[in-house]
């Protein structure tokens, strides 16, 4: 696979992000947690894994380093495996993804958020190595494994994720993926730009309703789960008076997309289908876990990693003046 000049996009946001974030060296600590990133991105990024990173580091030094443009003081793959399972890696990696998306959402207008998109993706994993995971249920069936929790842009920007086992629900990521939405987003446009966020049915609950219009003041737009038969025999005064004082927000949010209007921003949601997808084939193959991910997180590391990378290729398409998301093609 090319390497696309990548390792300039890489080197940028882990030089900003370095210093925005500038996480002090503990006592004794030679290698600080910025060079483990980015050794772990190129990996990502070319298709290696540590173990090869390490292999061709020692037989063809010169080379591999003027690739990803590293310096000739590189930790031990025993130091870099060490770093990797400090609390510090993961942080650092999210600091990545957020400020990618960030970059992308500089290069473009703030309609390009005007409508965000969130869902939950599958993740199957093989039940005889990896015990951490549980059995789910989504609309293709039940399978074993974990779902990725994404919030993209109407344009395919992904502001960030959220990983859970197969048997969560959507009520347990949503909450963190507008919170992680609005950061960005605020970090982009210096306040919050959305008008709506759309979603599928299993988002449809009233608290989702409102931190939509709290916190990033749109409104959110899903079709809602068919109400239960003792909900279908209340009085109309009942149901009017759950609808006003129960159920404000989700009330509001319906009306709404019952309206030309809201029928036709429901029809968004393809776009969070098409990144899904994209994710999945080529070159990233988020689902195709090799032998070594195994457990919560070690899959979540594996996950962000990919999703850096799917926003640095978009960051590339953007710079060559193509549309954000014909990414198959440059990496053909």
């Amino acid at each position: 696979m090319k390497d696309l000049d990548l390792t300039s996009y890489i080197g940028e946001i882990i030089g900003r992000v370095k210093y925005k974030k500038k996480w002090a060296k503990r006592r004794n600590e030679r290698y600080g947690i910025w060079g483990i990133v980015k050794i772990y991105l190129l990996c990502v990024a070319w298709g290696w894994s540590v173990s090869v990173f390490y292999k061709k580091l020692k037989n063809e030094g010169k080379l591999v380093r003027q690739r990803g443009k590293l310096s000739t003081r590189l930790p031990s793959q025993a130091q870099f495996y060490r770093r990797v399972k400090e609390p510090q890696f993961i942080k650092a990696l999210l600091e990545c993804l957020s400020l990618s998306a960030v970059r992308l959402l500089e290069r473009i207008e703030s309609e390009g958020v005007r409508v965000i998109i969130m869902d939950l993706t599958r993740l199957e994993v093989d039940r005889q190595y990896d015990r951490n995971a549980a059995w789910g249920h989504d609309s293709k069936g039940s399978f074993y494994g974990y779902k990725l929790g994404l919030i993209i842009s109407g344009s395919g920007i992904i502001l960030g994720c959220v990983l859970v086992k197969a048997n969560k629900v959507e009520g347990n990521v949503s909450l963190k993926l507008l919170k992680l939405a609005k950061g960005v987003i605020q970090t982009a446009f210096g306040a919050v730009v959305v008008d709506y966020v759309i979603a599928d049915s299993g988002f449809d609950s009233e608290k989702n309703y409102r931190a939509a219009e709290k916190d990033l003041r749109g409104i959110m737009i899903c079709k809602a789960n068919k109400r239960s038969k003792k909900e279908q025999v209340k009085s109309a005064y009942h149901r009017r008076y759950a609808e006003r004082k129960k159920y404000p927000y989700r009330t509001k949010a319906l009306k709404f997309s019952q309206s030309q209007t809201g029928k036709r921003l429901c029809f968004k949601r393809v776009t969070i289908e098409q990144v899904n997808g994209q994710i999945k084939d080529e070159p990233f193959r988020i689902e195709d876990l090799p032998y070594y991910v195994r457990g919560y997180r070690k899959v979540f590391v594996w996950s962000i990693g990919k999703l850096i990378y799917y926003n640095l290729m978009a960051y590339k398409n953007v710079m060559m003046g193509r549309n954000i998301r014909k990414i198959k093609e440059i990496a053909a």
